[in-house]
């Protein structure tokens, strides 16, 4: 009976222990996954992100397979594109000549208003029609302060520390973007949404920021307020990003090619109708120099 016992324990433990070698190995198998194809499903694929006092700016194309690398030079959106607001007035947007994904409107042509319920139409070459609706915020989130609160040094030189806090009123996360300036009388940019846009994206539960950075003249913070179309579309394309497919992240399109699940407010086309409030500060650095 003993024998037979150490001959079942030797049986079991030699068991787990191949069981135990093929787990462990197969956590470091690599497979060959082919992405999910679309050849014969083209649509607009349309970005606009609307705000107060700035020209209205659509960026479109046409969807494309996930393995179609000439995204950019083949792919032309044809149609035409409306903005209208709930009491009916209707622009269409122009197309640019110099950048075939480019649509706008001049600030004068429709006025957004924060609170307001907006509608972007989409008419493709082939006449089909697809509406997304959005509301602009109704208030932005306030800056509360931005005082450069120290500095480092470095073998570049000096690393400042800009602290920056603000007052929270919407349910989304902020994005933060900035620019600065070397010397004083240069004009800031003025920070707004470009299809390339790259901000820094802030949690809805943090109400201040550190921001490093070496000498400057002054620096211009801009906190941007979006609504959940926006807040969607970037959630979805930062995780895009950051997954980093190759060079299919060098357009705004790829987002859309299906390699993952994306938000789209289009009913019958894909991209997204968002909008945004901005509030901006700035702030002279105290130190004269990055030499004293």
């Amino acid at each position: 009976m003993a024998l037979i016992h150490l001959m079942y324990f030797g049986i079991k433990k030699s068991f787990f222990l191949i069981s135990f070698c093929l787990l462990f190995s197969s956590c470091y198998r690599e497979f060959d996954i082919e992405p999910p194809v679309c050849n014969n499903c083209t649509k607009p694929v349309v970005l606009c992100f609307i705000t107060p006092n700035s020209p209205i700016r659509a960026f479109a194309t046409t969807s494309v397979s996930f393995n179609d690398y000439n995204i950019d030079s083949s792919r032309e959106f044809k149609g035409q594109i409306f903005i209208s607001d709930s009491l009916g007035l209707k622009i269409e947007l122009s197309k640019s000549s110099t950048n075939p994904q480019l649509f706008s409107t001049e600030p004068d042509d429709i006025v957004i208003e924060p609170g307001k319920l907006y509608f972007l139409s989409i008419i493709d070459e082939n006449g089909n029609i697809s509406i997304a609706e959005t509301r602009v915020p109704e208030k932005p989130d306030r800056f509360l302060s931005c005082d450069i609160i120290g500095f480092t040094i470095e073998e570049d030189g000096k690393l400042y520390i800009t602290k920056l806090k603000w007052d929270k009123n919407s349910a989304w996360n902020n994005l933060l973007g900035w620019s600065d300036i070397v010397r004083a009388g240069e004009t800031p940019s003025k920070m707004h949404v470009e299809y390339n846009f790259r901000p820094t994206q802030i949690d809805s539960r943090t109400l201040e920021y550190f921001e490093s950075q070496y000498w400057r003249y002054s620096s211009h913070y801009t906190l941007f307020t979006i609504n959940e179309p926006f807040a969607r579309y970037f959630k979805n394309f930062d995780f895009f990003d950051g997954i980093n497919v190759g060079v299919q992240t060098q357009s705004f399109v790829n987002i859309f090619n299906g390699i993952i699940p994306e938000y789209s407010n289009f009913d019958n086309s894909i991209g997204v109708f968002g909008g945004y409030l901005t509030d901006t500060i700035s702030v002279i650095n105290p130190y004269p120099s990055p030499y004293n």
